[in-house]
């Protein structure tokens, strides 16, 4: 082991001073210290340690708090081959499309499922106890068929299907709703597309959870997209372009609303509904409401 005591020394000149030591040393041995020149043999000296001593280094103090153990790191193997989505179980499926979801997106769609912010259905438990939940139930493919035998989840989505207690349904046709309930276009997950909403409505108990797994462009992978206590219903197709170019006429307005979060609603009412509607395609219409929390209301709205 060699040491350099300056700055800017090379490796090769600490190596010259073995060789010079080795050289004393020897000479010293061999009887020939008059072939080595007397300030040599000063200034280069060799001590061979003894076995116990092999491997026990004293530093001058000044060199002891520079002096450190360089740490051991294990060996790296190489990367695990990923495994196709296709080939994971579909439980294993859903773990995979929560890991891969967006960390704020997962936040704000949990965020929405539970009593305190729910937007629809919604669980009766905390966000991180449902977000246990997720991940540690039985998932199963689920791929529901509407009355006239066509995919209620359909557009390259995957279904799947499971048991959670505490689930409670939040969906009311909006014939059953009065007129002077209040209602709002939400997008609380800022997707873009736009659904309705009321509160105070009475909401029925369910074990069964629906999820909604499909892949993101943006991501790469298969996210989920939704999930809720229930059976499948689809989902809306007014999106913001659409709603756009009929708000002027029916006199609504989107001005500071946030990009996403329970926060972005616009207030609407029966007779603006029914206007709207009126000028949508019939897949298009806002014939259900989501039950929605009264704490998401900011006083004003």
């Amino acid at each position: 082991m060699t040491r350099s005591l300056a700055v800017g020394r090379r490796a090769s000149e600490s190596l010259d001073v073995i060789d010079q030591a080795m050289a004393v040393r020897n000479a010293q041995a061999e009887g020939r210290l008059s072939e080595i020149k007397p300030e040599d043999s000063q200034r280069y000296s060799y001590v061979e340690l003894k076995p116990a001593e092999q491997f026990t280094l004293d530093f001058e103090p000044r060199f002891q708090a520079t002096e450190t153990t360089a740490r051991v790191e294990k060996a790296k193997g190489p990367p695990k081959p990923e495994v196709p989505f296709e080939s994971l179980a579909p439980r294993m499926q859903v773990i995979a499309a929560l890991k891969n979801t967006p960390p704020e997106y997962l936040e704000r769609a949990i965020d929405t499922r539970t009593a305190l912010h729910r937007v629809g259905s919604y669980f009766e438990v905390t966000a991180a106890q449902l977000k246990s939940e997720l991940f540690k139930a039985k998932w199963e493919p689920y791929n529901p068929l509407d009355t006239d035998g066509n995919p209620i989840i359909s557009g390259g989505a995957r279904g799947y299907r499971t048991t959670i207690a505490g689930g409670r349904l939040g969906m009311i046709s909006t014939d059953t709703i009065a007129d002077t309930a209040n209602l709002y276009l939400i997008d609380p997950k800022g997707t873009g597309k736009w659904s309705l909403s009321t509160v105070g409505a009475a909401e029925p108990h369910t074990g069964m959870v629906t999820m909604i797994v499909a892949e993101e462009p943006s991501v790469g992978k298969n996210i989920v997209f939704t999930f809720h206590p229930g059976e499948p219903v689809r989902s809306s197709n007014l999106d913001t372009s659409t709603l756009s170019t009929l708000m002027a006429s029916s006199g609504l307005k989107t001005d500071g609303s946030p990009d996403a979060g329970t926060g972005r609603r616009i207030p609407i009412t029966r007779a603006q509904l029914d206007q709207l509607n009126a000028r949508l395609p019939e897949h298009f219409r806002l014939t259900l409401a989501k039950i929605e929390s009264e704490e998401n209301i900011k006083p004003g709205d």
